[in-house]
């Protein structure tokens, strides 16, 4: 659902500044490096005769009962910089519940449930229900994921948990 973005070399930064400018995180403190897969000198897709060296990154920050979590791609090379979003969520614990938020681009929420910690886990969502069931492959076939993506844009912002299924999309 995201695409990458490349980054003139001149302007190129450290991953985690570059991961924050694009999901607009202003607080880069206590942010640290959890896991990372590294690979240098290798060609991207869309290169012919370009090397870069980068990867996929996993960063963690607990903030007193709150849980972030960013995944992203970024590789450099000597002509420019590849940063792919990946997922950035907030988890925290409220009232016997489980909060669950998903940023896309910009800090937009793509979903938000709570889930009881003491029964089920059975997730509530408070909004983006929606685009959870698109990215996690649940209760949508395939016409109804391509109505989903005829209609991203209105669908995503759709707030509430007991929402109709979606119509199944016909092409013509």
């Amino acid at each position: 659902m995201v695409s990458e973005q490349k980054i003139d070399k001149s302007n190129s930064e450290p991953p985690l500044l570059a991961a924050a400018k694009y999901y607009h995180i202003s607080d880069l403190k206590k942010w640290r490096l959890d896991v990372s897969w590294v690979e240098k000198n290798f060609k991207l897709h869309d290169t012919i005769n370009v090397l870069y060296s980068g990867g996929y990154y996993y960063y963690k920050k607990k903030a007193k009962d709150t849980l972030y979590l960013l995944h992203f791609e970024y590789y450099d090379s000597k002509y420019d910089t590849v940063f792919i979003p990946d997922e950035f969520y907030k988890r925290y614990e409220n009232d016997a519940f489980q909060h669950v938020i998903l940023f896309g681009k910009n800090g937009d929420t793509l979903f938000h449930y709570k889930a009881d910690l003491f029964r089920s886990l059975k997730k509530v969502f408070l909004s983006g229900k929606y685009y959870y069931q698109y990215i996690f492959f649940e209760e949508m076939n395939n016409k109804q994921r391509d109505f989903f993506i005829m209609h991203k844009d209105s669908l995503i912002h759709v707030k509430g948990h007991d929402l109709p299924k979606l119509p199944e999309y016909n092409n013509p």
